[in-house]
């Protein structure tokens, strides 16, 4: 085979010689910031030599910045980026994520001031309107206390912070509001609602100021297999009035009823005309006298009258839950027993 040499020569000056070919940027559309900073590279995907290059500040934790096609052709010829506008609207917005610096720590970090400078110790307090600044993910707050001052005639106070964490410049803070002496009390860790039946995680204990924490239980034993009654928002306190026993006996149910005397134990079967939990007073009817007595409940679907204890009514025997009623000739009832 014979080669043709000027051939040859053509091919191998056009692999040599000519020049490779710039990738072609484009603009980025949304971009997440993990530092402080924005680099060329935040703009431009394949932005080239320059692609490190530091353009400004990024913007504070939970804050955005939106570059403009504009801006865009700018910054592309000033860092030799491989791109330039189409007529299209191009723009890349910037964001930094960030959470919400938890209010409890700014409170406890002023607290503490106002304990230091002479006012009360573990003060309750509350920073109306304020709005607290964002962090990024995941960091650790870091606040200090610059200056307080509080005044023990009306519990106002004012103070200066500055608070940060690794990831964000530090800010400024000027603060007031009001510093109350407080009692630790059982809240709410999370809203509760009518009928929840309270455990351990949806308990934890608060300093509140005393003007809010009348009747707050201070022990989660006392709480802890309640049934909600009425509502408790999250943080509030949790009262003996916000809760009631477990219902154990339903209204229109019958109930084993006891009366216990000297020397023998009075047992019948009654109808519940309440609904009730353990240590409730509830009405029961007994069909077989028509009397309605008052009792204890003592358990699931059991309750106690006390010796010596007068039938508050005798009702008809054509009452809702009557000896000649459907409902109890139905489920029948059960005759009083005698044991010695």
């Amino acid at each position: 085979m014979r080669w043709n040499f000027p051939f040859l020569v053509f091919c191998a000056y056009n692999m040599v010689q000519q020049p490779a070919v710039a990738e072609q940027a484009a603009p980025n559309t949304l971009v997440t910031l993990t530092g402080t900073v924005i680099r060329v590279s935040d703009l431009f995907s394949n932005a080239g030599p320059e692609a490190n290059q530091v353009l400004g500040a990024a913007p504070a934790p939970g804050g955005r910045i939106v570059v403009a096609s504009g801006q865009l052709a700018a910054i592309a010829a000033a860092y030799e980026v491989p791109w330039q506008p189409d007529g299209s609207d191009a723009e890349v917005v910037l964001a930094s994520p960030g959470t919400t610096m938890p209010v409890s720590q700014i409170s406890a970090a002023i607290a503490d001031a106002i304990a230091a400078s002479g006012g009360p110790v573990n003060a309750a307090v509350t920073l109306p309107d304020f709005t607290p600044p964002m962090i990024p993910p995941g960091a650790t707050p870091n606040i200090a206390v610059t200056r307080v001052s509080f005044d023990p005639a009306s519990n106002n106070f004012s103070a200066s912070l500055v608070v940060g964490a690794a990831g964000m410049a530090p800010q400024n803070l000027d603060l007031t509001g009001l510093a109350l002496p407080s009692v630790q009390a059982l809240v709410a860790s999370h809203d509760l609602a009518p009928g929840e039946v309270l455990t351990a995680a949806d308990l934890t204990f608060a300093r509140l100021p005393q003007n809010q924490a009348g009747g707050a239980l201070r022990s989660a034993d006392a709480a802890i297999g309640m049934t909600v009654n009425s509502g408790v928002q999250a943080g509030g306190a949790v009262t003996s009035g916000n809760l009631s026993a477990p219902i154990v006996v339903h209204k229109g149910a019958f109930v084993v009823l006891n009366l216990s005397a000297p020397g023998m134990v009075l047992t019948a079967q009654g109808i519940a005309l309440q609904d009730g939990g353990v240590g409730s007073l509830v009405s029961v009817l007994n069909p077989a006298s028509h009397a309605v007595v008052q009792a204890v409940v003592t358990g699931p679907g059991n309750a106690s009258i006390a010796p010596g204890s007068t039938p508050l009514s005798t009702p008809q025997n054509t009452g809702e839950y009557g000896s000649n009623s459907s409902y109890v000739q139905a489920h029948g009832g059960a005759p009083m027993l005698v044991q010695p």
